[in-house]
């Protein structure tokens, strides 16, 4: 909560519109659209004449002195910043490299400068506040704060802003000139002439919007000595940033995931905090539609492993992407705000591991303390279209469920978007067991081209259906058509035993039916994914499962057991005839494979293929297992999509009172159905269970067979004088350390704790890690007394993309230490546990020592496990199958008509070779207009160009995919040997190698935003023979709210290699030789050049073009695909006269 100089002028608090609560699910009505706010006459004017006024106010760091002389959480918090503080005081003050400013450099000195400036503030020493300074005067000699890539000006203008301005009385004069300048030259007027713009991020409803607006701070800071830029700005930000505001419209959801979500809130928050503080009032900004909701969307989608159950570009790390080490402290501010003390308790012990100053400053004690969460289990977020259910809140074992469909919206929100309708993530007993991926490199061509139905964004793996855990019918939704209709989601059913949603896909694919079920039944202990498919003609379905586990299927194909962290989940198939295979997360036939996207390491996919549906239901069913326990023997009913719902509600009648031990079952209550206790390592049995219940209800209890285990207790109620069975309650016995048969941990520690206490290493889940940066890191666990080890078993974070180096030692007084695994490394495949023996000994302490990992000096570890000996240690059974296919020959080039067949060689898990002879293959072709193949693998060269054929291979429980790239040649199809395109914001890079080309004129920026895009066509075989040469280009506006454009091609004469090419070195753009016209439908163009192309023959000179835009002010941005494009390259086809 903000400290009470925060609340000058406190808005009225909002609560969401239609608000509905469904027996333990929150949703939202769609609330009315707001009325624009208008900014007043003046801001400047309503600006207090004191500092600190930004964040805070004098009054502020009052409060919280005074707090922090009783308040031992805030005392925690305090000397840990401290610390920072003295650690800061060590490091080089940052310079100026010559490259751009980057996100990196501004979290590390944002949190350079708030530690610092609040520690002086709260200490009087001033060696803080001197090297704050430094801080900030070097940032201000850099040359700019790269506003052609404005994020990194909201970034460091608002830190510079809180610098100035909570130690604005250390300032010499001189210091306050510098910043102020700095301020206004590389913030305040670049910012201006981005608000001047129609189109720009300040007009947008995504991040950039938030994080942009932070400018505002600065305007706040020096608002009196600058008033009038400072107004400027003000009223503008008021203005802008109601458009990303938006995007948390109806109901507090984030279309762009949830940790984009942290990182364009940290910054919106900033801006409302700061102009409260500043002004006295945010002028209604926070009471705009979906503010008062956002922070429940963090809590509902923050899954029991407090990972993110993350979609689109977003990771499943929530704090990955916001200032590191800060976790989330604008809840803080959001709790008081809206009056839920509970966002303040999750945001408070997210602090406990890592504070940050702004947790400091908007923490109060009084509503810090009590539950960290709604008391809804469930919700649904309409304007997202998403949805989450959890058994139990607080406890890591829970089983966790999120849904998404699919936000009806074709705006630049989408650049963050995948199509992943229908798709499901999956927590349980402390294991993620279905994943999704994320995010693909930012720097791959055309990541961010979500306006091309292909060539684009669409062509990677991770953004398209395929790449998410939900079905495909065909190839997968057109991209323009499926974020055009959405797929709602809604919540059918939420009761304490049972929740479900229904997410229709129907319009996205343009059928008569498409609809995914997801359910969890059996008092919230099973996870029930369900399809529903009618199509008007045959269309194949495919169902995509993605996981890091193990995964061993049954012989009929019909069951698998995933394995992973020493946990086991049952994924039965439901639907008659449907058979499961495993294969990689790699494209399927008839899908793009553009160059360059990740390989996804260690991810395996479960797949359910019917080929030439036209309709079917198929339903699956995951079953967490505890230790010990079998897979169910009965089959549930599949009961049709219509029909959920409309089951008879169970009663949750249950006993008065369980207790383990004698003492009450903590957070019992009978509409709970599961429970997890953590003992002891001392312990060697498991407490009993006792029962106390009503005269209407029997209760019989099974206890639990080992320390590790579960205890059932099985309830019958009286109905109408007749007994009939009830719920079943269940207590998992669990000790730390301790998964199958490793020994229990009693404590361990680390001689670094930088937010990932050591504790997470024994808590059973790889959702949490120990981390360091230094080499020589260690941590220790104690195993409480002297016993025989001999194995020792740790999971790395990131293990499957990188490999990492560690020493285990042995003592058994903690003193004398023996060494008996030295310098060995992990093997980079997996981050699942990896089993290291050595010969046993007796040992109360291991001590791992960390030697950095393949690609830093960081040593993270997300689970060490203990054992007796090597043989002891839990392994998953092994099943090697098929995984991948390679054809010979792999690159085969043709003249037209031409052919040649096609072989195939696969290989195993375990490295050998597998006998295709008996597998099933499916050829097809990208371009049968370029080349054909047939079932037996004879390709044929049709027509000129590059395709792709691909051939699915499937044998037993294993599928894979072999892609085989295949050139034709044919004389009168000419593609470029060279192209690419120059950008004058990065002037000296190349920009040659992707897989799109790029055209713009916008000189009124000033920003370096003109685009210039160059080909080449060597046709030295020619001659002067040629009758007809028509250029043909696959083009689309990809900016902005244009609806047409026009490009010219104009004539190149001087050479230029592709390799080198840059704005500074372009070659001068010649004659125009032709216009093409664009819309925002991608379509081909095409231009008769024959004169200018055989002029060049004749002469002996290659054919080089420009694209130049035809706009004479601010243009649109149009892009092509380039050579380097899987589909629709520039060609020119020529028409010879022999």
């Amino acid at each position: 909560m903000p400290s009470s100089s925060s609340r000058l002028l406190r808005p009225l608090s909002v609560a969401l519109a239609g608000l509905l609560v469904l027996a333990g699910a929150v949703t939202a009505a769609p609330a009315e659209a707001a009325a624009p706010i208008e900014p007043p006459a003046s801001v400047v004017d309503l600006v207090s004449p004191t500092h600190p006024r930004v964040l805070a106010t004098p009054s502020t760091f009052t409060t919280l002195a005074d707090r922090l002389r009783t308040d031992q959480r805030l005392q925690r918090w305090q000397a840990e910043l401290r610390r920072d503080a003295d650690a800061i005081l060590t490091l080089p003050v940052p310079k100026e490299d010559g490259s751009n400013v980057s996100g990196e450099l501004e979290d590390e000195i944002k949190r350079r400068v708030y530690t610092l400036a609040l520690e002086f503030r709260l200490t009087a020493d001033q060696r803080y506040a001197d090297r704050a300074i430094a801080e900030l005067l070097a940032v201000a000699g850099f040359t700019d704060w790269n506003p052609s890539h404005f994020l990194d000006v909201g970034e460091m203008a608002s830190t510079v802003a809180v610098g100035y301005d909570w130690l604005y009385d250390e300032l010499t004069a001189g210091q306050r000139s510098t910043l102020r300048a700095a301020l206004v030259a590389k913030a305040l007027r670049p910012a201006l002439t981005y608000y001047a713009q129609p189109t720009s991020f300040f007009t947008q409803p995504h991040n950039w919007n938030l994080v942009c607006n932070a400018v505002a701070l600065a305007a706040l800071a020096i608002a009196d000595e600058e008033p009038e830029i400072a107004d400027q700005v003000l009223r503008a930000s008021i203005t802008s940033i109601q458009n990303g505001i938006e995007e948390y419209h109806p109901d507090g959801g984030y279309a762009e995931s949830p940790v984009y979500w942290a990182y364009g809130t940290e910054f919106l928050v900033a801006y409302l905090a700061a102009m409260t503080t500043a002004t006295g009032t945010d002028f209604g900004l926070s009471n705009l539609p979906g503010l008062a909701g956002t922070g429940d969307f963090a809590i509902h989608a923050t899954g029991p492993l407090s990972q993110a159950y993350n979609f689109g570009d977003g990771g499943s790390d929530f704090f990955g992407s916001v200032t590191p080490s800060w976790h989330l402290p604008s809840m803080q501010w959001l709790a008081d705000r809206y009056d839920k003390p509970y966002l303040a308790a999750w945001a408070s012990e997210r602090a406990d591991q890592s504070p940050s100053p702004l947790d400091l400053i908007w923490y109060d004690p009084a509503t810090s303390g009590g539950p960290t969460h709604p008391g809804t289990t469930d919700s649904t977020f309409d304007g997202v279209e998403f949805a989450t259910a959890r058994s139990a809140w607080d406890d890591p074992y829970a089983v966790g469920v999120a849904t998404k469909g699919l936000r009806a919206g074709y705006d630049q929100v989408v650049a963050h978007e995948g199509l992943d309708a229908g798709n499901v993530v999956v927590d349980a007993n402390g294991v993620r067991w279905l994943d999704e991926l994320g995010s693909d490199g930012y720097g791959l061509p055309g990541y961010f081209d979500w306006r091309l139905d292909s060539g684009g964004r669409w062509d990677y793996y991770v953004a398209r259906a395929e790449g998410n855990n939900t079905m495909v019918l065909g190839n997968g939704p057109v991209p323009s058509r499926a974020l055009t209709a959405g797929a709602p989601i809604r919540t059918v059913e939420s009761s304490p035993h049972r929740w479900s949603t229904i997410t229709d896909l129907t319009a996205m694919y343009g059928v008569p039916r498409a609809q995914r079920g997801v359910q969890l039944f059996d008092d919230r202990r099973q996870v029930l994914i369900q399809d529903e498919v009618q199509a008007s003609s045959a269309i194949d379905y495919t169902s995509i499962l993605h996981t890091r586990a193990d995964v061993v299927t049954a012989a009929d194909q019909r069951s698998a057991m995933l394995y992973r962290s020493g946990q086991r989940l049952w994924l039965q198939v439901l639907t008659p005839g449907a058979k499961l295979t495993v294969g990689t997360a790699k494209p399927l036939p008839g899908s793009p494979a553009p160059a360059g996207q990740s390989s996804q390491p260690g991810v395996r996919t479960v797949r359910i293929s019917l080929p030439s549906i036209t309709s079917t239901t198929v339903a699956v069913r995951l079953v967490p297992l505890a230790a010990g326990e079998e897979p169910p023997t009965s089959v549930p009913a599949v009961v049709p999509l219509s029909d959920w719902g409309n089951e008879a509600a169970a009663s949750s009648a249950g006993p008065q009172r369980i207790a383990v031990g004698g003492a009450a079952l903590p957070g019992y209550s009978p509409n709970r159905f599961r429970y997890d206790v953590t003992l002891p390592a001392s312990a060697t049995v498991a407490p009993r269970i006792t029962v106390a219940s009503g005269p209407d209800v029997r209760a019989t209890v099974s206890q639990a067979s080992g320390v590790v285990g579960v205890a059932t207790v099985a309830t019958s109620r009286r109905v109408d004088g007749r007994w009939v069975a009830g719920a079943r309650y269940q207590v998992h016995f669990h000790q730390p350390g301790r998964v199958g048969r490793a020994v229990p941990i009693a404590n361990v520690s680390a001689d670094v704790e930088d937010g990932t206490p050591a504790a997470n290493v024994v808590d059973g889940s790889l959702g949490s890690r120990w981390s360091a940066a230094k080499d020589g890191a260690s941590v220790t666990l104690d195993l409480g007394n002297r016993r025989t080890v001999g194995a020792f078993a740790t999971a790395y974070y990131n293990g499957f993309a990188r490999t990492s180096t560690f020493d285990l030692q042995v003592s058994t007084d903690g003193k004398a230490w023996t060494t008996v695994l030295d310098r060995v490394t992990t093997s980079g495949r997996t981050d699942d546990l990896e089993v290291f023996g050595f010969a046993p000994r007796p040992a109360r302490y291991l001590r791992l020592v960390g030697h950095g990992n393949s690609v830093s000096s960081f040593t993270s570890i997300l689970e060490l496990r203990v054992y007796a000996n090597q043989a002891e240690a839990d392994a998953p059974p092994r099943q090697d199958r098929l995984t991948t296919v390679m054809a010979t020959p792999s690159t085969p080039t043709l003249l037209v008509g031409a052919g040649v067949r096609l072989q195939l060689a696969g290989t195993a898990s375990d490295g050998s070779v597998v006998d295709l002879s008996t597998a099933k293959v499916s050829w097809s072709s990208d371009g049968p207009g370029i080349a054909s193949i047939d079932a037996s693998g004879n390709l044929t060269a049709v027509g000129g160009g590059r395709t792709t054929v691909t051939a699915l291979v499937e044998l037993g429980s294993a599928y894979a995919v072999a892609r085989v790239p295949v050139t034709v040649d044919d004389p009168s199809h000419l593609e470029p040997s060279a192209d690419g395109y120059v950008y004058a914001g990065t002037p000296d890079t190349t920009t040659s190698k992707g897989t799109t080309l790029e055209v713009r004129n916008n000189p009124d920026l000033g920003s370096g935003f003109e685009r210039i895009a160059y080909l080449t066509f060597k046709a030295d075989r020619y001659g002067c023979t040629i009758q007809q040469a028509v250029l043909h280009l696959y083009g689309v506006i990809g900016s902005g709210n244009e609806v047409a454009a026009v490009d010219t091609i104009r004539a190149v004469t001087t050479p230029w290699s592709e390799s080198t090419l840059t704005w500074n070195n372009r070659p001068a753009v010649g004659t125009p030789l032709a216009t093409i016209n664009l819309t925002k439908t991608p379509t081909w163009s095409t231009a008769d050049l024959t004169t200018y192309v055989r002029t060049q023959l004749c002469a002996g000179q290659d054919i080089t073009l420009a694209l130049t835009s035809a706009a004479t002010t601010y243009g649109p941005l149009t892009r092509y695909p380039s050579r380097e494009a899987q589909t629709n390259r520039p060609y020119l086809q020529l028409t010879l006269q022999n």
